[in-house]
C-alpha cells in the first residue's frame, strides 16, 4: 500500500511541472563579507544589508592597511544584478557593481546539458571608483 501512495505522490509532483522561478528568493539581506587585492593593499568587508522591494541599505566596516572605515551602504536590487555604494564621511563614495554569482550544475549523467543557476550566497563583481577601479571583489553570506 505503501509503494502505491508513494507513487501517486510522485505522479503528483511530476504532473506540476517544477518549480516556478522566483527572483525574490535572491534577497540580499544579511551580513555579507569579502576581500579584494589592489596593488599590495587588502581590503575586508563585512556588510550588513537590508533588501526592501528593489531598495537595498546597511552598514558596515571597511579595513585597509589596520585602518577600519564605518560605511554606510546603499544601493539597488534588479536580480540578478546588485549594486551598492559605501560612503563615508571624508571618503570618495565605492561603488560595487555585481550580480548573483553563476554556478554550472552538471547533471548525474550525460544524457541531460549542464544548468547555469544563480548562487543565492555570493555576489561577485567589480569595484568602481577612482583608486579602485576594476578591482575584482567577491562578497559572500554569513550562513552561520
Amino acid at each position: 500500500m505503501r509503494f502505491f501512495a508513494g507513487f501517486a505522490l510522485i505522479a503528483l509532483l511530476a504532473a506540476c511541472g517544477g518549480v516556478e522561478f522566483d527572483a525574490g528568493q535572491y534577497d540580499v539581506t544579511g551580513r555579507w563579507t569579502g576581500t579584494a587585492l589592489a596593488d599590495t593593499s587588502r581590503y575586508d568587508f563585512d556588510l550588513e544589508l537590508a533588501q526592501d522591494e528593489e531598495e537595498i541599505s546597511g552598514s558596515g566596516t571597511v579595513r585597509v592597511r589596520g585602518q577600519s572605515v564605518a560605511v554606510r551602504v546603499d544601493g539597488v536590487f534588479g536580480f540578478p544584478n546588485v549594486d551598492l555604494t559605501l560612503s563615508a564621511p571624508g571618503f570618495v563614495p565605492l561603488t560595487f557593481n555585481a550580480a548573483f554569482r553563476r554556478d554550472t550544475i552538471a547533471p548525474a549523467t550525460a544524457t541531460t546539458a549542464a544548468v547555469l543557476r544563480e548562487n543565492r550566497h555570493v555576489i561577485t563583481g567589480s569595484l568602481t571608483t577612482s583608486a579602485l577601479q576594476g578591482v575584482p571583489l567577491v562578497i559572500v553570506r554569513d550562513s552561520l
